[in-house]
C-alpha cells in the first residue's frame, strides 16, 4: 500500500534481529514496511554462543531466525547485501547491490568490527579474527594443518578463542597487553587465580606482552616478537584485542560521533538526525560503548517504543554484569566490582585448594552489596546479582555469602522466595521473576517451555541456574504432592517425577477423604522425595514405578508398604483411584490411611486382592465414581470469592519493612475497629490495607496500589 512509511534496519545481528522481532510483535504491519539488509551471508545467529560452533553446532544450530519467519510476517531481506551509503537529504539507503530504497525511519544496527592492533604482520596470512562463523569456518581450516595457535587477547572473547584453538587440538597461547587476564572484569588477584586454573588446563598465558612484529618465512607465519625482546614461534594467530563501533556510514553521512567514535544516541536510541536510530555496539549513550548482548537488546525495545508511539521506555545505560565459563572455568563479575563507590569495603575469599576466588564489594556501612568478582566458583552469581539489583539488606554476618552452606544449613537470603516480583532475572530479555511465575501458574510445566514461552535463558545463558530455581521452587508450591527433580535435573533419576507429581496433584485436587492425604513422587530409589512416608508414594525404576500405600510421617511415623512393583503410568493411576476410593468408602472419619490399614482384616494381602485381583468385584465401580470426582472439579475459592462491583479489594506492597522479607501475602486479614487490617506473619504488626500504615506505628507506611473490580475480574492500576 502506498500510504505505509519504510522502515528500514541495516543490520541483521543479533540486535538488528531482537529489533525486528519487537516491530513484529507489535504488528505494524499495516502501517510500515519492514526492510532489513544482511551483509553475511546467513540471517542472524547466536553470536553470544559462536564458541558452540567448535564444539559440534553447526550455523543452522546457532541461527536465531525460525524458516520463513521473514516471508511470513512480510519484512523484506536483502542477505548477503551491505549498505555503502546514505543519502539523509533524500532519506535513502544505497547497498552494495545497487538497490536504493527510501526509509522514512532508519535504524542502523551494524554492530562492531574487532579491533587488530597495528602491529607489522599484522595482515600476514595465518593472521585471523574471531567475529562471524566464516571466521571459524577459516580459522578451522588453517588449524588443520598448523601446530601452535596463538589468541591476541586476554579477554572475554578472547579467552573464549583459546578454547576453540585449543578444541582444534592446537598447542595452545594468550597473549595480553595487561598485566592480567580480563582486566575490564576482573582484579589481579581474580586475574592470577584464572592464569593458573587456564594454564592448569593446558592453555599457556603471557602477560605484560606487547608484540611489535608477526614473522613470516616462505609464507607462513614463523614467530612473533614482543617488545621486551621475547619470541613466540607459532604458525597461527588469531586477534581477539577487543572491538570498535561500525559508524563508517554514520560518519560518511554526517551523524554526530563520539570523540572516540561510536554513534551518538539519546535517551530514545536517536541520533543528531531525528529520523535515524542507532542500537547495539554501534551506538554510543553518555560516551560509553555497551559491548554485551543485554544493553542491545534494551536499546532495541526503546527504538521500537520510540518509533511506534507505543510505549515511555527510555534507555539510561545497562548493567554490564557478566558470568561466563571460559575454557570450563566459571567467571562472573557484577556491579561495582572495583569497589569504586566512596567508602565501599572489600571481603575477599581466595581458597587455592579449590582454585577459587570470591570477592565481595559492600557499603561503607555493610549493609548492602554493591558488586563483587567470582572465580572458579559462580554458581552463586544468580542471588549475588540479585541482591545488589534489589539493594536486598544483607545478613549479619555478610561473610557468610562467600562460603557454601554446609550440610543442614542454608545461605541467608539467597532463595528465590526472597525476591520481589519485579526482579529483573533475565537482563538480555527483559524477564522479572513475575513473568516467569505468571507462565508457570498459566500451565507451563516444562523447564524449555518456560524459556521458550519467556525468552528467559535464551540469550547468554547466565540466568538459567536462577530461572531454574524459581521454576522448580514454583512447581513445588503448586500443591500438596510432594517431588524431587526427577530425571530433568538430577543424574540419579530414571523417570520424571516432577511431571508425574504435578499430574497426580491435578487429578485428587479437591478430593474429600476421611483424613488428610499426603502423597510424594521420587525419580529413583534414593528417595529423596520421602514416598515411602506417604498415604500414597511413588518411586521410579528402571521397569516403571512402584506404588506404595498407608504410610505417614509425624509424631507416629509408620512406613509404608508396598502395594505393586515395576508398572507403568496407566496401570499406577488405576491403582491410585481404586485404593482411595476403597479407603474413602470404608475409612471412619478423621482416620489416617495407615490405622485404616493397621485395623483391616486380612492386611496387605487383602488389600492388593480388592485393589489389584479385584476380588470384590467393585473395581470398575470404584474408577468410575474417581473419574467422576476429577471430571466434576471445581476450584472452592474461585466457587466463594464471586466478586461484584461493590466488594472491597486492596492491593498493597508485599514487602514487610520489619522481618526485611517479602512475606504479608502471607498474612491473617481481620478488622480492628472497624479498620480491614493484615496481619505480618512475622512480627504481628497490624497493617491498614486502605492505607499501608502500621496501626501500632503510624510513620511507617507500606506503597498501595488502585485496584477496581470489573466484571468479576480485578484490575490494577488506575
Amino acid at each position: 500500500m502506498t500510504n505505509k512509511k519504510n522502515l528500514v534496519v541495516v543490520g541483521n545481528g543479533m540486535v538488528g534481529h531482537k529489533f525486528l522481532e519487537l516491530m513484529v510483535q507489535k504488528d505494524v504491519s499495516k502501517q510500515w514496511n519492514l526492510v532489513t539488509f544482511c551483509e553475511e551471508p546467513r540471517v542472524a545467529y547466536d553470536r553470544v554462543n559462536l564458541s558452540g560452533y567448535f564444539s559440534g553446532k553447526t550455523a543452522g544450530d546457532l541461527t536465531l531466525v525460525e524458516p520463513g519467519y521473514y516471508q511470513e510476517n512480510n519484512v523484506e531481506i536483502h542477505i548477503g547485501d551491505r549498505v555503502v551509503a546514505i543519502d539523509r537529504d533524500r532519506q535513502k539507503v544505497i547497498s552494495a547491490n545497487g538497490i536504493e530504497i527510501n526509509y522514512d525511519k532508519l535504524v542502523l544496527a551494524t554492530g562492531s568490527y574487532p579491533f587488530v592492533p597495528p602491529i607489522k604482520g599484522n595482515d600476514s596470512l595465518g593472521t585471523f579474527v574471531y567475529r562471524t562463523i566464516e571466521d571459524l569456518e577459516n580459522m578451522e581450516a588453517w588449524g588443520k594443518q598448523s601446530q601452535v595457535g596463538v589468541v591476541v587477547g586476554g579477554g572475554l572473547l578472547g579467552l573464549e578463542c583459546a578454547n576453540a584453538l585449543k578444541s582444534m587440538g592446537l598447542e595452545t597461547h594468550v597473549v595480553e597487553f595487561a598485566p592480567r587476564l580480563m582486566p575490564v572484569q576482573i582484579d589481579e588477584t581474580g586475574g592470577e587465580v584464572l592464569k593458573e586454573k587456564i594454564q592448569a588446563l593446558g592453555v599457556q598465558v603471557h602477560t605484560s606482552k606487547s608484540t611489535t612484529n608477526i614473522v613470516s618465512a616462505n609464507g607462513k607465519l614463523v614467530k612473533m616478537e614482543f617488545a621486551d625482546g621475547g619470541e613466540l614461534a607459532t604458525d597461527m594467530i588469531v586477534f581477539s584485542a577487543g572491538i570498535r563501533p561500525r559508524d563508517n556510514l554514520a560518519r560518511e553521512s554526517g551523524l554526530t560521533l563520539g570523540e572516540r567514535d561510536g554513534i551518538v544516541v539519546n535517551e530514545h536510541c536517536l541520533t543528531s538526525d531525528r529520523n535515524i536510530y542507532a542500537i547495539g555496539e554501534c551506538a554510543l549513550y553518555h560516551n560509553q560503548i555497551f559491548g554485551l548482548v543485554a544493553p542491545g537488546y534494551r536499546m532495541a525495545e526503546v527504538a521500537s517504543d520510540s518509533i511506534t508511539q507505543a510505549g515511555s521506555r527510555t534507555f539510561e545505560g545497562a548493567d554490564m554484569s557478566t558470568k561466563l565459563k571460559l575454557l570450563g572455568v566459571d567467571v562472573a563479575s557484577f556491579g561495582d566490582n572495583f569497589g569504586r563507590t566512596p567508602g565501599a569495603k572489600e571481603l575477599a575469599l581466595t581458597d587455592a585448594i579449590n582454585g577459587t576466588y570470591k570477592k565481595l564489594v559492600l557499603s561503607e556501612d555493610g549493609k548492602l552489596l554493591l558488586g563483587g568478582i567470582l572465580i572458579g566458583d559462580a554458581s552463586a552469581y544468580g542471588n549475588l546479582l540479585q541482591l545488589v539489583q534489589n539493594q536486598i539488606t544483607l545478613p549479619p554476618h555478610p561473610e557468610d555469602l562467600l562460603v557454601s552452606p554446609r550440610e543442614g544449613s542454608t545461605a541467608p537470603l539467597l532463595g528465590v522466595d526472597n525476591l520481589p516480583d519485579t526482579a529483573q532475572i533475565c537482563s538480555c530479555n527483559n524477564v522479572s521473576k513475575m513473568d516467569l511465575c505468571n507462565a508457570i501458574s498459566d500451565g507451563v510445566m516444562d523447564l524449555g517451555a518456560l524459556k521458550k514461552s519467556t525468552k528467559a535463558g535464551t540469550g547468554c545463558g547466565g540466568c538459567v541456574p536462577l530461572v531454574t530455581d524459581i521454576f522448580k521452587t514454583e512447581l513445588k508450591k503448586a500443591g500438596t504432592v510432594k517431588s524431587c527433580v526427577g530425571s530433568t535435573w538430577c543424574r540419579f533419576g530414571v523417570d520424571d517425577s516432577t511431571g508425574l507429581a504435578i499430574e497426580v496433584e491435578e487429578r485428587y485436587r479437591g478430593l474429600r477423604s476421611p483424613h488428610k492425604l499426603k502423597s510424594a513422587v521420587s525419580g529413583c530409589t534414593r528417595e529423596c522425595a520421602e514416598a515411602q512416608s506417604k498415604d500414597f508414594g511413588i518411586i521410579a525404576t528402571e521397569n516403571g514405578w512402584n506404588l506404595y500405600v498407608c504410610g505417614n510421617g509425624g509424631m507416629n511415623p509408620q512406613h509404608a508398604v508396598l502395594l505393586a512393583t515395576d508398572i507403568d503410568k496407566a496401570t499406577l493411576i488405576k491403582y491410585i483411584d481404586r485404593f482411595l476410593m476403597f479407603y474413602i468408602r470404608t475409612a471412619d472419619k478423621l482416620q489416617r490411611t495407615s490405622v485404616w490399614f493397621s485395623k483391616l482384616e486380612g492386611g496387605l494381602d487383602y488389600l492388593k486382592s480388592v485393589v489389584i485381583d479385584d476380588s470384590l468385584g467393585i473395581c470398575d465401580e470404584l474408577e468410575t465414581q474417581m473419574q467422576q470426582l476429577v471430571d466434576t472439579y471445581q476450584c472452592e475459592w474461585k466457587a466463594i470469592f464471586r466478586l461484584g462491583e461493590t466488594e472491597s479489594v486492596y492491593a498493597l506492597s508485599n514487602y514487610d519493612p520489619f522481618s526485611k522479607a517479602y512475606v504479608l501475602s502471607r498474612g491473617l486479614v481481620g478488622d480492628r475497629q472497624g479498620i480491614i487490617k493484615v496481619a505480618a506473619p512475622i512480627y504481628k504488626q497490624n497493617i491498614n490495607l486502605a492505607t499501608g500504615e502500621y496501626l501500632d506505628d503510624p510513620e511507617i507506611k507500606i506503597p498501595t496500589y488502585p485496584v477496581r473490580v470489573v466484571n468479576g475480574e480485578v484490575q490494577l492500576g488506575n
